[in-house]
């Protein structure tokens, strides 16, 4: 009789076992998709004070955190010019360096840097400005274009990470399987001598 119960208890175990290989990643790949997702990456050049739109993409990435503060706003209006989206942003040029003698902060007077934004849908227009007036305006139809190109690729390779992680839980699902059976063999040939 307890012989029995053991055997049940380690069907149950491997039963869950082999539920939680493919739950847990599966969890797992959809948290990330949750937070990944499509962006416009804009590329600004800061030179002395002025903004100049360097290009602008768009691709997959992280959804950033949202600024309540900068020297720039950039806004998403939607096609009846509701505002759909705003954050706020400050080109990086402050470089701090870290020495053995001390810290030395050091401002540059030019840089390339690129701000992330969520993508939306129903934008049509992109509105970069200061506090006193409108720098760039882009008209998001263009981006739309763009994206064509670079959706094909990256719905691609999450395809195949996606396709891995599976194959990777199969291949290791058949192992552990494997490995059970292997034991259950020898504990039956130890009993039987």
């Amino acid at each position: 009789m307890r012989n029995k119960s053991i055997e049940n208890t380690k069907k149950v175990i491997f039963f869950a076992f082999i539920v939680m290989m493919f739950a847990v990643p599966l969890a797992y790949s959809e948290s990330v998709k949750n937070d990944y997702g499509k962006m416009y990456f804009v590329d600004f050049e800061y030179d002395k004070g002025n903004l100049k739109l360097h290009g602008w993409d768009i691709l997959s990435g992280y959804y950033p955190e949202k600024n309540s503060d900068g020297s720039y706003r950039i806004q998403l209006f939607s096609g009846e010019n509701n505002l759909i989206y705003t954050d706020y942003f400050e080109p990086p040029t402050e470089v701090i360096f870290l020495t053995e003698t001390g810290t030395y902060i050091t401002d540059l007077d030019s840089v390339n840097f690129t701000v992330a934004v969520p993508y939306y849908e129903n934008a049509k227009r992109m509105e970069i400005s200061d506090d006193s007036k409108v720098l760039i305006d882009i008209s998001l139809p263009e981006f739309k274009n763009r994206e064509n190109k670079n959706k094909i690729v990256l719905d691609a390779n999450w395809n195949r990470l996606e396709l891995i992680i599976r194959i990777g839980l199969i291949v290791i699902s058949v192992l552990t399987g494997f490995f059970f059976w292997w034991i259950r063999k020898r504990i039956r040939k130890a009993r039987e001598i």
